[in-house]
C-alpha cells in the first residue's frame, strides 16, 4: 500500500519538480545579483552555478545516450560533447579565476572550445532523430559532425585565428569572434525553426525547447559580448540573467524527454537521401572555401604571415573534407555490397524454396545468365548458368517450342510483358512443366535490348489439375448415370416404341410374303420399315451410352439446336409423364460452336430435370421454354421454366458445390454444369423469372474463337 502511493506521489510530482528546481535556481541568481554587493563573490557563484549546470546537463545527457531515449542514442551523445565543451569552458574560467588569480587570457582556447561547442549541437540536430529508424547507422552521423567540425573550423582559423595568435589585436579579435560566433548561433537556431514547428510528437516538444534556449543564448550571448567589448560587461550582473536562464533551459531538454514513454520503433525509409544531402552540403563547403582562397590568392594585401596561415588553413580543411568524403563513399559502397549481397541470398533462398529461377538475357548479344533453382527446374547441378538465347528453347518439348518462340516473339514486338506454360526436358530425361513470365526492356530508338523473367516449376499444379480433371470427369459420370436412373420409364419407350414398330413391320412382310402370289412390293416396303426401326432403336441405345460411358471429353464443331433436339428426345418421356409443355425457340442462324456433345447434353439434360422438378413442387402450370441465338459472337442458351423459384438470397450460392434446395439432393450438379460450361469457355448465371420460375443461361463461344 505504502509502495503503491509512493509511485502514485512520484508520478504526480516528477513532472514538477525540475521545472521548478530550474526556475529557483534562476530566482537564486537573480537574487544575488540584485542583493550582494561583493563583485568578487558575485562573478564567483555566477561561475560555479554556470559550470554545475553544465555538468549536470552533460551527465543527463549521457545517462540519455546509456539509455537510447526516444530511440535515437546518436543526439544525446552529440548535445552530451556539446554541453561537455561548453563546461569546459567554464571550468577554464574557473580555473583562471580561483587558482590562478587572473583573468582569461585571449590567446587561451577558452574562446576556441566556447566556439565550437556548438558544433557538436549542430550534428545533434542534423541526427534528425525525429525520422525513427531501426539500425540507423553511426557512420554517417560521425561523417556529418566532421564536417561541420572542418567547416567551422576553416572560418575560425581563417578569420579569428590570425588575430589571436600571430597578431594579437583585442579589438579586431573580439569584433570578428563575436560576429562569427553569433552567425554561427544563428545557422543553428534557423535549422530548429522548422523542426520545431513540423515534426511529430515527442521530438516537437524536444525541438522546440531546444530551440527556444538556443534563441535565449544567441541573445544573452550577443548582449554579453557587446557589454564586454565595450568594457561595461561584470560577470555575475543582472543582465547576465539570460545566459543562466538558457543554461538551465538546455538542462531542461534531456529531462523533458524522459518524462516521454518510451515506443517502439517503426521501419522507415534508409538514410540515402540523408546522405546524398549530406554529399551535397560537403560540395557547397568545398565552394564556399574556396572563394576566400582564390580572393586571397589574387586580392590579397595582408601581411605574408596571415596569408600563408589562412592559405594552410584552407588547404587543411579541403584535404579533410575529401578524406571525409573518400571516407564516407567507402563505407557507402561497402554497405552497398553488403546490401547487395543480402538481398541476391534472400533471392536465391526465395528462389529455392519456389522452386523457381530467374532468366537474364542480353537480347542483342544472345547472351543468358540463369541464376536460383536449377537443379529442380533445369536440372543443372549448379547455382549459376551462362548460355545463349537459344539453350532455352533448347530445353522445351518440341509440340511446346513454336509455341513459346512466338510468345515471345510477338511481346518483344509489342511492348507487352509475356506470358506462357510449357513442358521442357531435363538431361535426365524427367519432363517438367515450367511457367515462365517477364518483359523486355529497350533501348532509346525502341529495340530490345534486354529481357528479365522468371520460370517457376508448375508439375504439382498441373498434376493437381489433371487430377482434379478426373475427379470432374467421374462425378460428371456419376450425375449422368443418375440422371439416366431418373430417365428410366422414356428409356424404356424411346426403345419399345421402336421395337414394336420393327415386330409389326416383320409381321407384314412375312404376310406379303405368304399369300399368293407374293406380294413382294409390300414386303419390301415392310423390311424397309423394319430396318428404319431398327436404325432408330440403335440411335436410341447409342445415344444411352454415350451419356454412360467413360471417356475424355472431345471437342468437336456442334450445332447448338441439335444439342437441344436431341437432349429433348431423351427427356421426352419424363416430360409427358409430368405433363409439361415445352416449347423451343431455336434460331436458325445460330453460330457453329466448338464443344463436347456428350457434356452439353449433360447440361442441358440437368437444367431440364431441374425444371421439372421444381415444377412438380410449385402445383401450378408447367411450361417449359428452351431458346437459342446469337449473343456477342457466339451461342446463348436459355431454359425458363415456371417452377418455385429461387430465393434471392440463394443466387450467390446456387452454382457452390454441395450446396441445394431440393430435398435428397448432393447439390453438384449445378457445380458441374457450370464446370463443363467454364471449360468450354463460356458462362453460366441464374435468375428469378417473371411472373415465376427460374430461367438458367448459359453462352457458348463460336467455334473460331473458343480456346
Amino acid at each position: 500500500m505504502g509502495e503503491s502511493y509512493s509511485s502514485q506521489l512520484k508520478a504526480g510530482a516528477g513532472p514538477l519538480v525540475w521545472p521548478m528546481a530550474l526556475l529557483g535556481i534562476i530566482g537564486l541568481r537573480a537574487a544575488l545579483a540584485l542583493a550582494t554587493k561583493s563583485p568578487s563573490f558575485i562573478v564567483s557563484s555566477n561561475v560555479i552555478i554556470y559550470f554545475l549546470l553544465l555538468l549536470l546537463a552533460t551527465a543527463l545527457a549521457a545517462g540519455n545516450a546509456v539509455q537510447n531515449r526516444l530511440g535515437s542514442r546518436a543526439f544525446w551523445i552529440f548535445l552530451a560533447i556539446s554541453c561537455g565543451l561548453w563546461g569546459l569552458d567554464q571550468w577554464l574560467y574557473l580555473y583562471y579565476g580561483f587558482f590562478l588569480n587572473a583573468d582569461v587570457p585571449d590567446n587561451s582556447i577558452a574562446d576556441l572550445v566556447l566556439f565550437l561547442h556548438v558544433v557538436p549541437l549542430m550534428a545533434a540536430v542534423a541526427t534528425l532523430p525525429h525520422r525513427s529508424r531501426t539500425g540507423r547507422r553511426l557512420y554517417p552521423m560521425i561523417l556529418n559532425f566532421l564536417y561541420l567540425l572542418f567547416f567551422w573550423s576553416f572560418l575560425y582559423g581563417y578569420a579569428v585565428l590570425p588575430f589571436q595568435f600571430l597578431f594579437p589585436n583585442a579589438a579586431g579579435y573580439a569584433l570578428r569572434f563575436d560576429f562569427l560566433y553569433l552567425l554561427e548561433n544563428l545557422a543553428l537556431v534557423l535549422a530548429l525553426v522548422p523542426l520545431a514547428l513540423r515534426a511529430e510528437a515527442p521530438w516537437r516538444s524536444i525541438y522546440r525547447n531546444l530551440l527556444g534556449a538556443c534563441t535565449l543564448y544567441t541573445l544573452s550571448s550577443t548582449v554579453a559580448n557587446l557589454a564586454i567589448d565595450s568594457g561595461g560587461y561584470v560577470s555575475g550582473k543582472l543582465y547576465g540573467l539570460g545566459l543562466t536562464a538558457s543554461v538551465c533551459w538546455f538542462l531542461w531538454v534531456p529531462l523533458r524527454a524522459r518524462q516521454f514513454p518510451e515506443a517502439k520503433l517503426a521501419a522507415s525509409p534508409s538514410d540515402g537521401i540523408q546522405d546524398s544531402q549530406a554529399s551535397l552540403w560537403a560540395m557547397l563547403a568545398v565552394i564556399v572555401i574556396s572563394i576566400p582562397v582564390v580572393r586571397q590568392l589574387f586580392h590579397g594585401n595582408q601581411h605574408p604571415s596571415i596569408q600563408i596561415v589562412r592559405l594552410l588553413v584552407a588547404l587543411t580543411t579541403l584535404v579533410a573534407l575529401a578524406s571525409a568524403a573518400f571516407f564516407r563513399e567507402y563505407f557507402a559502397k561497402r554497405e552497398l555490397a553488403a546490401h547487395v549481397s543480402q538481398a541476391h541470398d534472400r533471392l536465391r533462398l526465395a528462389m529455392e524454396s519456389g522452386k523457381s529461377v530467374g532468366l537474364d538475357r542480353d537480347v542483342r548479344s544472345g547472351r543468358d545468365v540463369w541464376f536460383g533453382d536449377l537443379k529442380s527446374v533445369f536440372g543443372i547441378p549448379a547455382d549459376n548458368y551462362v548460355g545463349r538465347a537459344e539453350d532455352f528453347l533448347g530445353r522445351v518439348l518440341p509440340e511446346d517450342r513454336e509455341r513459346v518462340a512466338k510468345t515471345l516473339y510477338e511481346a518483344m514486338r509489342g511492348h507487352q510483358p509475356y506470358a506462357a506454360e510449357c513442358r521442357i526436358l531435363q538431361p535426365d530425361g524427367t519432363v517438367r512443366w515450367i511457367g515462365t513470365q517477364g518483359r523486355f526492356y529497350y533501348a532509346a530508338n525502341g529495340e530490345a535490348e534486354r529481357m528479365l523473367g522468371i520460370a517457376v516449376d508448375i508439375s504439382q499444379r498441373k498434376q493437381a489439375e489433371q487430377a482434379l480433371q478426373d475427379s470432374t470427369a467421374a462425378l460428371a459420370r456419376v450425375t449422368r448415370i443418375a440422371a439416366m436412373g431418373e430417365l428410366t420409364a422414356s428409356i424404356a419407350h424411346e426403345v419399345n416404341q421402336p421395337l414394336a414398330a420393327v415386330a409389326a413391320d416383320a409381321a407384314a412382310a412375312l404376310h406379303w410374303l405368304a399369300v399368293q402370289p407374293p406380294n413382294l412390293n409390300e414386303a419390301r416396303e415392310a423390311v424397309g420399315r423394319t430396318i428404319e426401326e431398327t436404325n432408330r432403336a440403335s440411335g436410341v441405345i447409342a445415344r444411352i451410352r454415350s451419356l454412360l460411358r467413360k471417356a475424355q471429353p472431345e471437342l468437336r464443331p456442334l450445332n447448338a439446336n441439335e444439342v437441344i433436339r436431341e437432349t429433348l428426345l431423351l427427356a421426352d418421356r419424363e416430360l409427358l409423364a409430368d405433363q409439361v409443355n415445352v416449347k423451343t425457340e431455336l434460331a436458325v442462324d445460330v453460330p457453329i460452336v466448338l464443344g463436347d456433345h456428350i457434356q452439353l447434353q449433360q447440361v442441358l439434360l440437368n437444367l431440364i430435370l431441374n425444371a421439372i422438378e421444381a415444377m412438380k413442387r410449385s402445383g401450378g402450370r408447367r411450361q417449359l421454354c428452351i431458346k437459342s441465338g446469337k449473343h456477342d459472337g457466339g451461342t446463348l442458351i436459355q431454359v425458363r421454366d415456371t417452377g418455385t423459384g429461387i430465393d434471392p438470397q440463394n443466387l450467390d450460392r446456387i452454382f457452390e458445390p454441395f450446396f441445394t434446395t431440393k430435398p435428397g439432393g448432393i447439390g453438384m450438379g449445378l457445380s458441374i454444369t457450370q464446370s463443363i460450361i467454364e471449360a468450354h469457355g463460356g458462362r453460366i448465371q441464374a435468375a428469378t423469372s417473371s411472373p415465376q420460375g427460374a430461367v438458367f443461361e448459359f453462352t457458348l463461344p463460336a467455334a473460331g474463337g473458343a480456346s
